[in-house]
């Protein structure tokens, strides 16, 4: 199911993607985070952008809040990318899709 918007308060799995290509893995269930290479080419108006390898890419990332995750916006969220609790604000490129991955058994 495609959505427009992913809230603090939601539960379930979901992926979304940003203009620069970067596919994440979202679970508000387990409050992780996950994020993945780009696999896709950016949007014409990241073109020019090159895409960064971060810190932790590939692993899941204790996920503290989700600020703002809407389709057209940046994304904000804050993470425990350290592991020790400390939050650090991770600001995504805007948000081109958002779709509900399917419940797990």
């Amino acid at each position: 199911m495609s959505l427009t918007r992913i809230t603090d308060d939601m539960r379930g799995a979901y992926c979304f993607r940003t203009s620069s290509g970067t596919l994440y893995r979202i679970d508000l269930d387990s409050r992780c985070l996950v994020r993945l290479k780009s696999d896709q080419a950016p949007t014409q108006d990241y073109a020019d952008l090159a895409v960064s390898d971060l810190r932790r890419d590939g692993d899941e990332i204790p996920l503290l809040a989700v600020v703002q995750l809407e389709i057209g916006e940046r994304g904000h969220l804050f993470l425990d990318i350290r592991g020790d609790g400390v939050a650090t604000f991770r600001d995504t490129t805007p948000v081109i899709s958002i779709q509900q991955l399917a419940d797990r058994p």
